[in-house]
């Protein structure tokens, strides 16, 4: 039964046929050295994926949290060089059943708003909140984070 391969068998070798190494750049387009069959395997394309094009851009950690909503400090990713810092109130429904059992104060992690092209080419807005899976930060990491902030401020003559 042939398929197209050069020796028309199933597998890409006739029972006479023997294997030769060929030179090639990795994605079966190699040339046979002494006539041999090239057997590596064809060039396989990409299966195409959904992407996410983010509009704003948060990293955050949980201050306290509500029966439908938590509070959180955020700092703003898409602010280029300066810094941008704010509170906000979430409801809880953005966040994922799984992420939520994790949540607690001092909790870590990242929120994207922005459009999502599906494989077929259809756009829409999303907001996805998801946990970083970092231990919860403790008043002791915040104030020696400060600290050091303070540091660098009087050493660099900023304050």
């Amino acid at each position: 039964m042939a398929d197209g391969s050069p020796t028309g068998d199933r597998f890409g070798l006739s029972a006479n046929a023997s294997v030769q190494p060929t030179y090639g750049d990795g994605q079966g387009n190699g040339v046979p050295r002494n006539g041999g069959v090239d057997i590596l395997p064809p060039l396989v394309e990409p299966v195409p994926t959904a992407s996410l094009h983010a509009l704003q851009e948060w990293e955050g950690y949980v201050t306290d949290i509500g029966n439908d909503e938590f509070e959180a400090r955020l700092l703003d990713l898409t602010a280029g060089d300066s810094v941008a810092r704010e509170d906000a109130v979430i409801p809880l429904d953005d966040v994922s059943a799984e992420d939520r059992l994790n949540m607690e104060p001092g909790s870590i992690f990242r929120w994207v708003i922005g459009y999502e092209r599906s494989v077929g080419g259809a756009r829409r807005r999303v907001s996805q909140i998801v946990s970083l899976d970092l231990p919860p930060m403790t008043d002791r990491d915040l104030e020696r984070g400060r600290a050091w902030a303070n540091w660098l401020r009087a050493k660099w003559g900023l304050e």
